[in-house]
């Protein structure tokens, strides 16, 4: 007895040391909706994904809008224009933030109920990863967000 409990003491003691494998999924933070200057103009939504293997951004969706579209902001001499964008890579090396000035997803028909202050759920949808559902607070135009 004596010969096998050391035995199986170390074996056991680096099971115990071992976390269990993290299920592949992505997370998304700092979550807000500005929105648009002028009531039935597009709004905008900024946030931050993490996900833990890699992945595609593929779709957000609302209640609260008609539709929603990823679109990249980018200097052009003078000029700001604007894009959309299928798709975004998310790897786990890095965060990808949805920032103005950067990428964002446009809001197109917001409910009129949508108020600042309130918060609107977004659906967020990834190539192989379960989707994410959270609460994006709202704020009105010009409000500054201090992570983005």
């Amino acid at each position: 007895m004596r010969i096998l409990v050391p035995a199986l003491a170390i074996p056991l003691a680096l099971c115990a040391c071992q976390s269990p494998p993290q299920p592949a999924g992505a997370t998304v933070t700092d979550a807000v909706v500005r929105l648009p200057p002028v009531p039935g103009r597009p709004g905008a939504a900024y946030f931050t994904i993490r996900a833990n293997r890699d992945t595609r951004l593929i779709g957000v969706a609302s209640p609260a809008a008609g539709r929603i579209e990823l679109h990249e902001s980018m200097a052009r001499g003078d000029m700001m224009t604007m894009r959309p964008i299928a798709d975004v890579p998310v790897t786990p090396d890095a965060p990808v933030v949805f920032a103005p000035g950067g990428k964002h997803a446009m809001l197109y028909d917001i409910a009129p109920g949508v108020q600042a202050g309130g918060t609107v759920r977004l659906t967020f949808t990834f190539e192989g990863l379960p989707s994410v559902s959270i609460d994006a607070e709202v704020q009105g135009f010009g409000a500054a967000h201090a992570d983005h």
